[in-house]
């Protein structure tokens, strides 16, 4: 079976890598605790006497909550949380247990630290162009967001998007839309970027998985999906490589780390080192199929 996503269909084919990994993503959500914080300054403004330590971003209830008027459970209840609501959340304690949730742009009170999770919007404003080189051939490429999609049981979205490459190898492979190319190509990728954390170390920075797909196609309708898996880590504002599926069609890229200061530089460092780590079996396979790949 393979799910469908937008006007494509990736992860759960037969050969398909990027299942496996998202299986493993949602596993890990539903066993992560408080999430962890990158070193803030020493005291959260509006907060009293509260000790706590300023915290940026939109959080989602993992499950029905109370919000109390202060960081202990036994504290006077001011509000309640659904499952699924999210909030603005301003603050943690310092000893990590409790969130300082907003309510009409004022600190309504503290929801415990281990029902929450926080979420991110993977949505571009405009389209990510690009030209790059490797193994002798040359890209322009596109990225366009699509939309998003509900992983079925889940709380939380993945925010998909279609990547479009032109590309041109042999004599004059700079040349993308010009005559001089012995070979050219068009083909395009499958990309998500699960909009929650997944981790199994609690004590870690929260992390959100980037998936590039690359569906090949042959003659005889044997399909092999080519996945490239990142980590994007917004606290410490870079992107991680976490795991390749088809070692036939890719290199040797390991523990790979540059610097992506936003979604969208996140977004666009994944197909730039995927690109990078296709071998030349794949670009074999790309121009052998005249651009049969989804």
């Amino acid at each position: 079976m393979c799910y469908a996503i937008a006007s494509f269909f990736f992860m759960g084919c037969k050969h398909g890598f990027g299942r496996v990994v998202l299986v493993a993503f949602v596993a890990a959500l539903a066993v992560s605790g408080a999430p962890a914080f990158a070193q803030a300054p020493k005291k959260a403004q509006g907060l009293g006497a509260v000790a706590a330590l300023p915290v940026r971003g939109v959080f989602m209830a993992l499950g029905d909550v109370n919000v109390r008027a202060a960081p202990k459970g036994t504290s006077r209840k001011v509000g309640f949380l659904q499952k699924g609501d999210r909030v603005d959340v301003v603050a943690v304690t310092r000893d990590k247990g409790w969130f300082a949730v907003l309510n009409g742009g004022v600190v309504q009170g503290f929801v415990v630290a281990s029902a929450m999770v926080r979420v991110i919007d993977g949505a571009l404003d405009r389209d990510i162009t690009a030209k790059q080189t490797t193994d002798g051939v040359s890209c322009d490429y596109r990225i366009h967001f699509e939309g998003r999609t509900m992983i079925e049981g889940e709380l939380f979205q993945t925010a998909n998007y279609a990547v479009v490459f032109h590309c041109a190898q042999g004599r004059g492979v700079g040349d993308v839309r010009g005559g001089k190319a012995s070979k050219k190509v068009d083909f395009f990728a499958q990309m998500f970027l699960g909009e929650a954390p997944g981790k199994e170390n609690v004590t870690a920075p929260d992390t959100y998985q980037l998936t590039v797909d690359v569906r090949l196609i042959d003659g005889g309708g044997d399909d092999d999906i080519v996945s490239t898996s990142f980590l994007y880590d917004p606290e410490g504002e870079r992107l991680v490589f976490d795991a390749a599926g088809d070692a036939k069609y890719q290199g040797t890229m390991q523990g790979e780390t540059t610097p992506a200061a936003s979604i969208r530089a996140a977004v666009a460092q994944a197909v730039r080192l995927s690109m990078g780590n296709w071998n030349s079996a794949f670009w074999d396979r790309i121009f052998t199929a005249g651009g049969r790949a989804k």
